[in-house]
């Protein structure tokens, strides 16, 4: 527990949260600041800086629960898309996104500019190398 973090005070009840699905591992709530209506979070109970620091079951288990997420949303909200985003920059505590989609326009971002077929290769190369 950081008792710094917003994500561990709402876990631990200090802050007020719209509870969807806990269990004793993860906790799911709604976003107050959503792109669209039924915007969730999945977070780590507890506190961990990044998804891809939890262990691989942990990890994977926080997945099932998204995706659980997601049919709910799918048949209560009826977007056109349900997605999922791990960004992981507004708050230091690892969660998921799980996002109602109506339009590409609700996740719009600027991208970076289109890399040569050679820049793509490096990069591919360069990831791999560390698998």
């Amino acid at each position: 527990m950081d008792n710094e973090c917003v994500f561990c005070k709402i876990v631990d009840g200090a802050i007020p949260s719209y509870k969807v699905y806990e269990d004793d591992r993860v906790l799911a709530f709604l976003d107050i600041s959503p792109i669209n209506v039924g915007h969730t979070l999945v977070i780590p109970k507890q506190h961990t800086r990044f998804m891809h620091q939890l262990d691989e079951e942990f990890f994977l288990h926080a997945m099932s629960v998204s995706k659980k997420i997601m049919l709910a949303i799918e048949i209560t909200i009826n977007p056109a898309r349900v997605g999922m985003i791990i960004e992981q920059f507004d708050v230091a505590h690892a969660h998921l996104k799980i996002t109602p989609l109506n339009d590409i326009a609700d996740i719009q971002t600027v991208h970076a500019p289109i890399p040569s077929k050679e820049e793509l290769e490096n990069t591919a190369k360069l990831i791999e190398s560390a698998l």
